[in-house]
């Protein structure tokens, strides 16, 4: 699997927006999906998942996870 292109890291306003989005339902579902896609990638806490890893938690494809 190539390198990652970007390094995620949020910062802690944008772990709660996007912790809002996610708990609150009612954004539509392809919205919540990016959101746990983001902060299941986020470096700034720790290791985040990888692409293969965060595909399969969120049962969609590495490529989703990519873009």
């Amino acid at each position: 699997m190539p390198k990652k292109k970007y390094v995620i890291k949020l910062t802690d306003y944008e772990r709660l927006e996007l912790t809002r989005i996610i708990k609150t339902g009612t954004s539509p579902a392809k919205v919540i999906s990016r959101a746990n896609i983001l902060l299941a990638s986020d470096s700034s806490l720790g290791k985040p998942l990888t692409v293969a890893e965060t595909a399969e938690r969120f049962n969609t494809t590495p490529t989703t996870v990519q873009t």
